[in-house]
């Protein structure tokens, strides 16, 4: 067993890591946790952070031609919802964050954009762009400090050009400790399966969303029963990320790392911190 986190961290594959105790409002150990990093799709609890102070759960939300924009990006995760399509608010956050849907994060954006009068005449690319703003006002708004984002995803690159698309992992936990304060994120970002039926009179779909955080999945080697929940993410230039939280008795810590050796580093970093963090 460890006795110290400096000697833990020799054994921590990620290049940028936070710690962050949820009760005391404070860090207990970074490695370049203020150094500007990639997010990846860590980016959608922000999106999703400014989207619960424009709509309400019931609140219907149009897909539309905001999909071309999401799919500008290389390979971009989707939910797979398509143009035409009208869904609940609610709905559509299992879809944004399970499967880290990026179509589902633009239809969020452009449909709030699109509901402001003074943004009427802007073209479909513009508004999305405003919703950045909105998020990247907000950040600062909870302290953080290095958060710029350019999509509202987290893909770091936009028709083949990369794009400037920073935060740090001290502000990835403020931003996740501010997803804690809502009991719509918590339960949405702890469910590990969700299946939607999407009906209208024209359609019905089953929608069967995964989350792709291994470390709540019962069917994952990588279980943790004292994770929440949390969210990953996955660009070349961001690595392998995840950001999480756990719970064990009257103790909450936030983890978030990006760079992490591999896909399961990020797994095996994560709980190789919470197992020092949790010890007797």
């Amino acid at each position: 067993m460890y006795t110290s986190f400096s000697e833990l961290f020799k054994d921590i594959t990620s290049e940028y890591v936070s710690i962050y105790d949820v009760n005391n409002k404070k860090f207990l150990y970074d490695r370049e946790g203020s150094c500007e990093c990639y997010p990846a799709s860590i980016t959608k609890l922000l999106n999703a952070l400014v989207a619960i102070n424009y709509l309400k759960e019931d609140d219907l939300l149009v897909v539309g031609d905001e999909l071309d924009i999401c799919y500008s990006s290389p390979d971009p995760s989707v939910a797979g919802i398509k143009k035409g399509q009208v869904w609940k608010f609610k709905d559509l956050l299992y879809g944004l964050f399970l499967p880290s849907g990026n179509d589902v994060a633009y239809t969020i954006g452009y449909n709030i954009i699109n509901r402001m009068e003074k943004y009427k005449d802007l073209s479909v690319k513009d508004k999305c762009l405003k919703y950045s703003a909105l998020m990247n006002r907000f950040a600062k708004k909870i302290g953080c400090k290095s958060t710029s984002f350019y999509t509202l995803c987290g893909n770091d690159h936009v028709n083949n050009k990369i794009v400037r698309h920073v935060t740090c992992t001290n502000d990835l936990c403020l931003i996740l400790n501010e997803c804690l304060k809502s009991n719509l994120l918590v339960e949405i970002l702890s469910t590990a399966h969700k299946e939607i039926l999407y009906k209208d009179k024209n359609e019905e779909t089953l929608y069967s969303f995964t989350n792709t955080n291994r470390l709540i999945r019962k069917d994952s080697e990588f279980y943790n029963p004292y994770v929440i929940g949390g969210k990953t993410g996955t660009t070349n230039l961001a690595g392998y990320c995840l950001a999480s939280w756990a719970k064990k008795d009257d103790k909450c810590y936030i983890v978030c790392l990006t760079y992490a050796g591999s896909s399961n580093d990020r797994y095996r970093d994560s709980n190789k911190i919470y197992d020092f963090l949790f010890k007797e």
